[in-house]
């Protein structure tokens, strides 16, 4: 009788050393993916500034002149933006971000693409609206454009006399995160998989030689 408890102790020691395994695993999971989601969604806002500075500087130097809205148009010194994709597709070719151009708070040239269109003519968020062309003041963060997340970067554009009126846009697409984390999740679950095959091989190792022996003999004698 002794014997028969021990076992059953023993498969209760294996039955929580497999649990404990699993917590860690889902835990370890929980926390890294986190973790690194976090850091390339930093990363990729840091890129999104990054690019909106360049491509600033791209822009004021391939087309001199100030910002200025005419007859609800906008212009960068004698370039009509209203429908014109020639920036934004060059930018974006080079950057891989999305890029739009603002007219206050309306889209007027894009580079994001949705039902085989360009989405113009639509309105920026309240939130960023606020920040941006309200206050004047440059905005990071995530961006939902036609259903995608973006880790984007606003800034606002001026004219001459230091007014703003209007706003670029880069979005740096949020791909790498989803596809990193997939990753990491993978990876854990291929250890847990290994650690597994090695609990279950201890398992039987430890069975034979401490519970099927004793009963051979056992029957034997």
């Amino acid at each position: 009788m002794k014997f028969f408890n021990n076992v059953k102790m023993i498969w209760k020691i294996f039955a929580a050393v497999l649990f404990s395994l699993f917590l860690f695993s889902f835990i370890l999971i929980l926390v890294i993916s986190k973790d690194v989601s976090n850091g390339i969604k930093e990363t990729a806002r840091y890129k999104a500034n990054s690019d909106i500075q360049l491509a600033l500087a791209y822009i004021n130097n391939k087309y001199p002149g100030d910002w200025r809205i005419e007859n609800n148009i906008l212009f960068k010194g004698d370039l009509k933006i209203n429908d014109n994709f020639s920036i934004v597709d060059e930018i974006g070719k080079y950057t891989g971000d999305t890029v739009t151009i603002f007219a206050t708070d309306t889209r007027v040239s894009t580079n994001v693409i949705k039902d085989g269109e360009r989405v113009i003519g639509t309105k920026i968020s309240d939130k960023v609206k606020q920040i941006v062309l309200d206050k004047g003041e440059s905005f990071l963060g995530e961006a939902n454009v036609v259903g995608k997340i973006y880790q984007a970067a606003y800034t606002p554009l001026k004219n001459s006399n230091n007014e703003t009126i209007g706003i670029f846009y880069i979005g740096a697409p949020q791909n790498l995160i989803d596809t990193v984390n997939k990753s990491i999740i993978l990876n854990i679950l291929l250890i847990f998989i290994i650690l597994l095959i090695f609990v279950l091989f201890f398992i039987r190792v430890f069975t034979k030689l401490s519970i099927i022996n004793p009963i051979n003999e056992i029957i034997e004698h």
